[in-house]
């Protein structure tokens, strides 16, 4: 991610060819991320406060669990349920608990009671 929308997204002074192309700064950089509570940046930020205070996301041990085509899903600890749809399509796998973190932010706090549905491209990460 590039550090700012000016020239050189901020990683190289005005003028100076850098030595890997820097896409389009302007749609994605830290300074205009910052103070979005809803960016990219801000779920990664909260993802790794997540791993930092959850016992069960220290713990390796993981279990596979069942799930459609094209969606990851798994077990971590004792309470942890970890679910990615990573296709075009809705799915739902099993799940119950509290989503505690998600990529689509609105979920954060919903009860899961049995059934996880999840939309085309959503993570979420459920606790018990």
């Amino acid at each position: 991610m590039q550090w700012s929308a000016g020239p050189g997204a901020g990683f190289t002074p005005p003028g100076v060819e850098p030595w890997l192309p820097l896409g389009d700064a302007g749609a994605c950089n830290v300074d205009d991320q910052r103070s979005d509570p809803g960016s990219v940046l801000a779920l990664c930020r909260d993802l790794i406060t997540q791993r930092r205070e959850r016992s069960d996301l220290h713990d390796p041990a993981m279990r596979f669990l069942d799930a459609p085509e094209g969606v990851l899903a798994w077990r971590r600890g004792s309470g942890t349920t970890v679910a990615l749809n990573l296709s075009d399509e809705g799915a739902t796998v099993d799940g119950a608990g509290i989503v505690g973190i998600a990529t689509r932010r609105d979920r954060e706090g919903e009860r899961v009671d049995g059934r996880l549905t999840l939309e085309p491209w959503e993570g979420v990460v459920v606790y018990e």
